[in-house]
């Protein structure tokens, strides 16, 4: 029986792709999208582990580019190129109230702001069902992050689906034995979780 839901957040809670990102950070420091996409990896990813702070991320873009920033206003660039998906909260709101649901992410430090003035989650999750790399210093796909979350939730893996827009991120999950969906679309992941909950848990 499938009793939690885990939900990645960037591309599948929040309207959220790069290109767009670097889309703003390149608007906001008058520099060409092309020569920001060759850094922005190498500058963003140790953002996911923590081991570099927001601060740390928007000063490496400054010095590769000569460029200087208010914090507070690239902030709110950054912040706000992860817009909520239209469907995502309903379902979200429905499911909780027969199954834990549970959210399992990277992202940097700005995690906390961004739920406080965008998506406002603590409406949705459980304060101890959101599971940011950045605060538990581990990061999908590595597997430890995705035993933490099942400890933490108390399931098994066969009771769990993980939902991701990343195949690579679901490898890992499948090998320990949770059910997956590669998340494309809303009604998508909608209709795909329906036919797995009536398959484990029965029709209802």
């Amino acid at each position: 029986m499938i009793k939690a839901i885990i939900f990645d957040n960037n591309g599948v809670l929040t309207d959220s792709d790069k290109e767009r990102t670097i889309t703003n950070f390149a608007k906001y420091f008058d520099i060409r999208e092309k020569e920001l996409a060759k850094v922005f990896d190498d500058f963003s990813k140790p953002l996911d582990d923590g081991s570099i702070t927001t601060l740390d991320f928007y000063q490496r873009i400054a010095d590769e580019f000569g460029k200087g920033f208010d914090k507070k206003e690239l902030n709110k660039v950054h912040i706000h190129s992860y817009q909520p998906k239209d469907g995502m909260r309903e379902l979200l709101l429905e499911l909780r109230n027969n199954h834990d649901i549970a959210l399992l992410t990277n992202f940097g430090d700005t995690f906390d702001i961004a739920n406080e003035r965008i998506w406002n989650y603590t409406e949705v999750f459980d304060d101890d069902k959101l599971f940011v790399s950045s605060k538990l210093k581990m990061k999908k796909p590595n597997h430890d992050i995705y035993l933490h979350a099942l400890e933490k939730l108390g399931r098994e893996p066969h009771e769990t689906v993980f939902i991701d827009d990343r195949e690579s991120n679901l490898v890992p999950a499948r090998d320990l034995g949770m059910k997956t969906i590669l998340f494309t679309s809303p009604a998508q992941c909608k209709n795909e979780l329906q036919l797995l909950l009536e398959e484990n848990n029965g029709k209802k």
